[in-house]
């Protein structure tokens, strides 16, 4: 299939996410359902270009946005004055050295990065690849030496004199500036020529702001852009970026891909999973999301099922069951010591061991439980991907959040708790969590569940014990928190 002339495909090695002040051009924008916060300003003009007739079409970009838009992109090459230098790349990075999926602080911005879903092509040759990406805005923090006083960047904790610390928010910055447009980038135009045609289609869709399709500010080295303008988060918002490369030899995996945010005048780069040729994973996700839950009172009465799946970290201590073998537990029981790396006495925490914060404690229990259902679920079905991805919290002020984020956002905000006010803080972290570990099972096609959680009666040693709650009935006892009070 040949391309009309000026039309380029998609070619390049690596994608490039970029967060910029500056505002693009508009090819086309297609209006979908409200977006769950408020609503971006309308783009300064708008004009409609359909993709050539013989072209195959795409699907749909998902995610149910606000905006989506399909079509080729066409590069124009901007003048080299005009763009900002780019600080970082994945030049010296590899597969074994970067976390490609897991949430990252955009350097400098101040705003969360993660992509947090993959579909590969059904076939080498047909169906289209699709990368879903969040960029989230954390939550405000609040100064680290006068908890009265919220913040969103390093420079609001001082004024003149007074001096109140720095800011405790998620991947806080000296300098906090609003995201104008989220860009994801294909540089070319030769390397992706071995698996995307010049025919490829490319879809975006944003789950709020204008899906666009037109050329970056930063200089990374090409023009090949999809991206969304004027999501307009809020504090505590994200938007929710999805892309979509469809056409012939599409064998695109998730690969090396760079980041760039640009925050004032400087555009700054980060490694992150993105399109390739050359992937990094070596298995294509699961067809469906996997997850398996269980709350805390589950993995403290059976410290069978649970000595499987430690060390676990919860506020950056590592967590397990190092006491010695019994005749249910084996090869290592779950006993409250030593304290501070005791997974049972984590789990056993509860709000009046700890006074100074009541949350606190609450916090590192259900924290504790999430961490053991994602290693849990990472055991049982590979941990060559994320599991869990599709899970969504309901009871969040803003829009729902990811477990990955809801625990990010947690530990940033609560593990250095030590006042009422913070505890307050708090409160929606940890009915986010609570409703994650109280979650049904993503079982996938089969619908079964997976051993040793269809029969958790059965101990070590085969024998049907039911439940031992010894040990957690304990460490609800001990006025002992992880962190705090004596451990």
């Amino acid at each position: 299939m040949s391309s009309p002339a000026g039309i380029i495909g998609l070619v390049a090695l690596c994608a490039v996410l970029i967060l910029s002040s500056i505002t693009l051009g508009i090819v086309s924008s297609h209006s979908h359902a409200s977006p769950p916060h408020r609503r971006a300003p309308p783009p300064p003009h708008h004009h409609t270009t359909a993709p050539p007739t013989s072209a195959p079409a795409p699907p749909s970009g998902g995610g149910g946005g606000r905006s989506t838009l399909v079509g080729f992109v066409t590069p124009r090459i901007p003048q080299a004055s005009a763009l900002t230098t780019v600080q970082g790349s994945c030049a010296d990075r590899t597969c074994d050295d970067v976390s490609l999926r897991d949430l990252v602080c955009s350097a400098g911005s101040g705003f969360t990065l993660q992509l947090v879903g993959f579909q590969p092509a059904p076939n080498a040759n047909a169906g289209a690849a699709t990368y879903t990406y969040d960029v989230c805005s954390p939550p405000a923090g609040t100064c680290t030496l006068d908890a009265r006083k919220t913040c969103l960047d390093n420079s609001q904790c001082v004024s003149g004199p007074n001096n109140w610390g720095t800011c405790t928010r998620q991947c806080a910055v000296d300098k906090f500036h609003a995201l104008s447009h989220v860009d994801v980038v294909v540089p070319g135009p030769t390397a992706l020529a071995q698996c995307v045609t010049n025919t490829t289609l490319v879809s975006v869709s944003c789950s709020s702001g204008s899906a666009v399709i037109g050329d970056g500010s930063c200089d990374t080295q090409s023009s090949n852009v999809v991206k969304c303008e004027n999501p307009n988060l809020l504090p505590g918002q994200c938007v929710t970026v999805t892309v979509t490369i469809a056409g012939e030899g599409n064998s695109l995996g998730v690969g090396l891909a760079l980041l760039v945010d640009k925050a004032g005048n400087e555009c700054i780069g980060t490694c992150i999973g993105g399109p390739s040729c050359e992937p990094c994973d070596d298995e294509p996700p699961p067809a469906e999301d996997r997850c398996l839950t269980r709350t805390r009172g589950f993995w403290g009465t059976h410290p069978w099922i649970t000595n499987n799946y430690t060390p676990v970290s919860v506020c950056g201590r590592a967590l397990t069951c190092a006491g010695p073998a019994t005749l249910s537990a084996s090869p290592n029981s779950c006993t409250l010591t030593p304290c501070n790396s005791s997974v049972m006495e984590a789990l056993g925490s509860n709000g009046p061991e700890y006074k100074a914060c009541v949350q606190y404690a609450v916090l590192v229990a259900q924290l504790t439980a999430a961490r053991l259902n994602l290693a849990a679920t990472a055991a049982v079905y590979g941990s060559a991907h994320e599991h869990c991805t599709s899970w969504r919290s309901s009871s969040s002020a803003a829009v729902p959040q990811s477990i990955a984020q809801v625990i990010a956002q947690c530990e940033a905000l609560g593990c250095a708790c030590s006042s009422k006010a913070q505890s307050v803080a708090l409160e929606q972290c940890v009915a986010q969590l609570d409703e994650f570990n109280n979650s049904p099972d993503a079982l996938g096609p089969s619908g079964s569940t997976p051993a040793p959680f269809d029969r958790p009666s059965i101990d070590d040693s085969g024998a049907v014990s039911g439940a031992d709650p010894t040990a957690f009935t304990q460490a609800r006892r001990t006025r002992r928190v992880i962190g705090r009070a004596g451990c």
